[in-house]
Protein backbone atom coordinates (compact mmCIF):
# COMPACT_ATOMS: atom_id res chain seq x y z
CA UNK A 1 0.00 0.00 0.00
CA UNK A 2 1.16 3.64 -0.76
CA UNK A 3 1.24 6.36 1.50
CA UNK A 4 -0.18 9.61 -0.25
CA UNK A 5 1.95 12.34 1.00
CA UNK A 6 0.16 15.29 2.80
CA UNK A 7 1.69 18.64 2.73
CA UNK A 8 5.46 19.52 2.78
CA UNK A 9 8.15 17.57 4.74
CA UNK A 10 10.08 19.69 7.15
CA UNK A 11 13.08 19.82 5.18
CA UNK A 12 11.27 21.10 2.39
CA UNK A 13 9.80 23.82 4.85
CA UNK A 14 13.46 24.80 6.33
CA UNK A 15 14.55 25.26 2.31
CA UNK A 16 12.05 27.43 1.49
CA UNK A 17 12.63 29.91 4.10
CA UNK A 18 16.31 29.68 4.04
CA UNK A 19 15.65 30.91 0.15
CA UNK A 20 13.33 33.38 0.90
CA UNK A 21 15.68 35.38 3.91
CA UNK A 22 18.38 35.21 1.19
CA UNK A 23 16.51 36.97 -1.22
CA UNK A 24 15.11 39.09 1.53
CA UNK A 25 18.36 40.32 2.52
CA UNK A 26 19.90 40.84 -0.78
CA UNK A 27 16.59 43.15 -1.68
CA UNK A 28 17.43 45.14 1.73
CA UNK A 29 20.97 45.92 0.84
CA UNK A 30 20.04 46.94 -2.52
CA UNK A 31 17.35 49.42 -1.30
CA UNK A 32 19.89 50.66 1.31
CA UNK A 33 22.23 51.83 -1.60
CA UNK A 34 19.57 52.69 -3.64
CA UNK A 35 18.48 55.25 -1.15
CA UNK A 36 21.85 56.22 -0.18
CA UNK A 37 22.20 57.46 -4.10
CA UNK A 38 18.78 58.88 -4.50
CA UNK A 39 19.61 61.00 -1.56
CA UNK A 40 22.57 62.77 -3.03
CA UNK A 41 21.12 63.07 -6.35
CA UNK A 42 18.50 64.93 -4.36
CA UNK A 43 20.78 67.11 -2.56
CA UNK A 44 23.03 68.02 -5.70
CA UNK A 45 19.86 68.75 -7.83
CA UNK A 46 18.63 70.81 -4.16
CA UNK A 47 21.86 72.82 -4.37
CA UNK A 48 21.49 73.56 -8.48
CA UNK A 49 18.06 74.57 -8.25
CA UNK A 50 19.28 77.28 -5.67
CA UNK A 51 21.62 78.20 -7.52
CA UNK A 52 19.78 78.37 -11.13
CA UNK A 53 16.89 80.34 -8.93
CA UNK A 54 18.82 82.77 -7.83
CA UNK A 55 20.42 83.75 -11.41
CA UNK A 56 16.98 83.59 -13.42
CA UNK A 57 16.02 85.80 -10.35
CA UNK A 58 18.63 88.79 -10.74
CA UNK A 59 18.33 88.52 -14.48
CA UNK A 60 14.11 88.72 -14.57
CA UNK A 61 14.28 91.60 -11.67
CA UNK A 62 17.41 93.29 -12.68
CA UNK A 63 18.66 93.41 -9.50
CA UNK A 64 21.58 91.25 -7.71
CA UNK A 65 20.87 87.91 -5.81
CA UNK A 66 22.99 86.76 -2.70
CA UNK A 67 23.18 82.89 -2.40
CA UNK A 68 24.02 82.37 1.59
CA UNK A 69 24.46 78.84 3.18
CA UNK A 70 23.94 77.94 6.76
CA UNK A 71 24.12 74.02 7.24
CA UNK A 72 22.26 72.14 4.83
CA UNK A 73 20.00 75.41 4.13
CA UNK A 74 20.17 77.89 1.25
CA UNK A 75 18.83 81.72 1.46
CA UNK A 76 18.86 83.56 -1.55
CA UNK A 77 19.05 87.03 -0.79
CA UNK A 78 17.63 90.73 -2.28
CA UNK A 79 19.23 94.21 -1.51
CA UNK A 80 16.22 96.29 0.12
CA UNK A 81 16.77 99.36 1.56
CA UNK A 82 20.41 98.74 1.55
CA UNK A 83 20.35 94.97 3.11
CA UNK A 84 20.34 91.74 2.36
CA UNK A 85 17.36 90.36 3.10
CA UNK A 86 16.15 86.67 2.59
CA UNK A 87 13.43 85.82 -0.08
CA UNK A 88 13.51 82.49 -0.86
CA UNK A 89 14.77 79.32 1.46
CA UNK A 90 16.10 75.70 -0.08
CA UNK A 91 16.49 72.83 2.34
CA UNK A 92 19.02 69.99 1.44
CA UNK A 93 17.62 66.84 3.17
CA UNK A 94 18.76 63.63 4.32
CA UNK A 95 22.32 63.03 5.85
CA UNK A 96 24.74 65.17 3.43
CA UNK A 97 27.01 67.64 3.93
CA UNK A 98 26.92 70.62 1.78
CA UNK A 99 29.45 73.51 2.05
CA UNK A 100 30.19 76.87 -0.34
CA UNK A 101 33.56 78.17 -0.52
CA UNK A 102 32.34 80.99 -1.22
CA UNK A 103 28.30 83.79 -1.10
CA UNK A 104 28.17 83.96 -4.84
CA UNK A 105 26.44 87.01 -5.93
CA UNK A 106 24.39 87.01 -9.42
CA UNK A 107 24.07 90.42 -11.63
CA UNK A 108 21.34 91.19 -13.26
CA UNK A 109 23.33 89.97 -16.61
CA UNK A 110 23.71 86.58 -15.28
CA UNK A 111 27.29 86.57 -13.97
CA UNK A 112 28.71 85.99 -10.98
CA UNK A 113 31.41 87.31 -8.14
CA UNK A 114 32.98 86.06 -6.40
CA UNK A 115 33.72 82.76 -8.37
CA UNK A 116 32.04 79.57 -6.40
CA UNK A 117 32.09 76.17 -5.77
CA UNK A 118 30.01 73.56 -3.75
CA UNK A 119 30.51 70.63 -2.73
CA UNK A 120 27.56 68.43 -1.80
CA UNK A 121 28.67 64.81 -0.35
CA UNK A 122 27.38 61.81 1.78
CA UNK A 123 29.64 58.71 3.16
CA UNK A 124 29.90 56.84 -0.17
CA UNK A 125 30.04 59.91 -2.77
CA UNK A 126 30.85 63.22 -3.33
CA UNK A 127 29.64 66.08 -6.03
CA UNK A 128 31.47 69.58 -6.81
CA UNK A 129 29.46 72.00 -8.35
CA UNK A 130 31.18 75.01 -10.25
CA UNK A 131 29.53 78.37 -11.25
CA UNK A 132 32.01 80.47 -13.23
CA UNK A 133 31.97 83.77 -14.38
CA UNK A 134 28.97 83.74 -16.79
CA UNK A 135 26.98 82.01 -14.18
CA UNK A 136 26.95 78.46 -15.81
CA UNK A 137 26.76 75.82 -13.51
CA UNK A 138 28.97 72.26 -13.89
CA UNK A 139 28.48 69.37 -11.47
CA UNK A 140 31.11 66.68 -11.43
CA UNK A 141 31.81 63.37 -8.77
CA UNK A 142 34.92 63.49 -7.41
CA UNK A 143 37.17 60.58 -5.34
CA UNK A 144 36.66 60.90 -1.59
Amino acid sequence: MIKEKDGFSLIELLIYFLLLSIIFTLSIIGFKSFTREAEISNGVRTVIAALNTARYSAVSEYEKVKVLQNNNDIFLQKKIDGDWTTYKKFKVKGELSVKFNNSPVFSPLGSVAPLCSVYVNNEFKKYKSSISMSGRIKTVQIEL
